[in-house]
């Protein structure tokens, strides 16, 4: 196996343990980035949302295992990145910002490391 198939294989793991979690425990997931779940609605979102949408796409990518799939979904964590460091430009920077940064930006690299 090459480098870029490990590390797009390792990029697709990240996805699907976050979404794992999500999935899993909507409402600790909630709190380690920083939303509140104040109802059944917003534990729903945040599992369908960050859960399921991540883990579908994390087993799609590692199941058809294509370059292109993977530079897709590598280039919409790419774009969650640049809305972060807009967020953090215009002073918001709570904690949850920064995990978001740290993996979104680290799933775009593992991502759309070249082939």
């Amino acid at each position: 196996m090459s480098l870029p198939q490990v590390l797009h294989l390792l990029g697709a793991g990240m996805i699907l343990g976050v979404g794992c979690f999500a999935l899993a425990r909507p409402e600790a997931f909630g709190r380690l980035i920083g939303i509140p779940l104040a109802d059944a609605v917003g534990v729903s979102e945040v599992r369908a949302g960050f859960g399921g949408m991540l883990v579908g796409l994390s087993v799609f990518a590692a199941a058809v295992h294509d370059d292109l799939v993977y530079a897709a979904i590598g280039a919409a964590f790419l774009g969650a990145t640049a809305a972060r460091w807009i967020d953090i430009g215009r002073g918001n920077r709570e904690r949850g910002i920064w995990v978001g940064l740290f993996v979104d930006s680290g799933v775009a690299i593992l991502l759309l490391y070249p082939a």
